[in-house]
């Protein structure tokens, strides 16, 4: 794997969705990522992504296979 970039982002915004899929309800959380030079946005389980909030400085490393 190789590394591209490291980059420090800041935990720019964070967005609990909630949606009705036939009977169930699927819960989302996005959360966007914003640096200088680069903007990330990550999706997934609420009770997974819990440890952000709007503010945090984060690392985030960029890479290939």
């Amino acid at each position: 794997m190789e590394l591209l970039a490291i980059e420090k982002m800041k935990v720019k915004k964070i967005t609990d969705t909630t949606t009705k899929r036939e009977e169930k309800e699927a819960q989302t959380r996005t959360i966007t990522f914003d640096s200088e030079d680069i903007s990330v946005t990550i999706k997934g389980k609420p009770w997974v992504l819990t440890d952000f909030t709007v503010g945090d400085i984060v690392e985030v490393r960029i890479s290939k296979e």
